[in-house]
């Protein structure tokens, strides 16, 4: 043989060990879980986008948790590049969205469950929750929440396109009657004050850091009030702001969506705002509470900047008046009101952990 021939040789068998060793590293990369997980959340996900919507609900009803939160990281992770625990809201079909993440708690769920059995949706539409569970295997428990998609666009959007906040000052006498229609929907006598269901309240009044504390009656909310209220010399007793009542706590214009009608025709100008559906979403901030709680958190609405021409402010500061034309609280409620707008500064300006050690 010779050189050139042998040169030749030696080339193939390269070539061949090289080809051998590709195809050995694709098989062991189509084996690895890594590349199993990906295209079984593609092929989940495929499923779930494409099938009626009764097997879509089946599906996402009693597929198992690990594929399911499987399928969530993995929609974080092309959104982002992260599978990081912060909230996000995925689109999973036409009719389903996931909202996963840390602080997408049960009593969340809980609350918007409530509101969509409880609420007229004449009124204005809930969208109804399909599933929850949280993922325990992270240090910071992760909820999962699956839920019925609401087409539209919010008032915020919408308002973002017109000049003046058209649409939130043609829909604010709308909203309040929403919002009348929530404060005449009241829990059963006994019932705790707070998320439905228990749980640490969230929402303006409790500050950045939640309520730290779950009521079980009006003593103890008072209590907690007042842990507060001492530091100012002042005393809070809700008792005769009863009864309990079922507020959003969050009511500001991106979380009103102005639906598109049922054959998907989309707002074509503020004008037809007025007469289309409208829905509420995100029930983070809600609960049971004497109505006048539902005041106080339209008061701290930080929703935009005073220099901000689409400031949502303004929207709160006209849905407050709007509402309280319409059911006129009394004394006792508007000095809790004052008192509750305290405990709100105090919760702000201190954790906590603060309150518990000044016992």
């Amino acid at each position: 043989m010779g050189v050139d021939e042998t040169t030749a040789a030696l080339e193939r068998l390269k070539d061949e060990s090289y080809m051998r060793k590709c195809k050995e590293r694709i098989l062991k990369d189509k084996a690895s879980p890594t590349w199993f997980a990906r295209t079984r959340d593609a092929v989940l996900g495929f499923i779930i986008y494409h099938a009626h919507l009764w097997l879509q609900r089946f599906i996402i009803r009693f597929c198992p948790k690990s594929l399911l939160i499987s399928l969530g990281r993995r929609l974080r992770e092309q959104e982002d590049g992260s599978s990081r625990i912060a909230p996000r809201v995925h689109r999973l079909s036409p009719h389903i969205v996931l909202m996963s993440g840390w602080g997408i708690t049960r009593s969340r769920a809980a609350n918007q469950k409530y509101a969509y059995h409880h609420v007229n949706p004449a009124i204005v539409r809930i969208p109804q929750v399909y599933r929850f569970f949280e993922d325990q295997s992270t240090r910071d428990p992760e909820g999962y929440l699956f839920m019925e998609y609401l087409r539209g666009k919010t008032v915020a959007e919408l308002d973002a396109a017109t000049e003046g906040n058209t649409v939130s000052k043609a829909l604010t006498q709308r909203v309040s009657d929403i919002q009348v229609h929530l404060m005449s929907i009241k829990a059963e006598d006994g019932t705790p004050p707070g998320p439905v269901g228990g749980g640490f309240p969230k929402g303006y009044i409790w500050g950045d850091f939640g309520g730290n504390a779950c009521f079980s009656s009006v003593e103890d909310l008072n209590r907690y009030l007042n842990k507060r209220l001492k530091h100012i010399n002042k005393s809070i007793d809700v008792g005769p702001c009863y009864p309990l009542v079922l507020c959003h706590g969050d009511l500001v214009r991106r979380n009103i969506i102005v639906l598109d009608d049922s054959n998907g025709k989309a707002t074509s100008s503020p004008t037809d705002v007025t007469e289309k559906e409208l829905g509420l979403v995100d029930w983070g901030h809600s609960g049971l509470y004497p109505r006048i709680f539902e005041f106080v958190a339209m008061e701290s609405v930080n929703e935009g900047h005073y220099d901000d021409p689409h400031r949502g402010y303004q929207f709160a500061e006209d849905l407050k008046k709007a509402t309280y034309d319409k059911i006129k609280p009394t004394v006792e409620e508007m000095e809790c009101y004052q008192n509750l707008l305290y405990t709100r500064s105090l919760n702000l300006r201190y954790e906590p952990s603060f309150f518990e050690q000044s016992d």
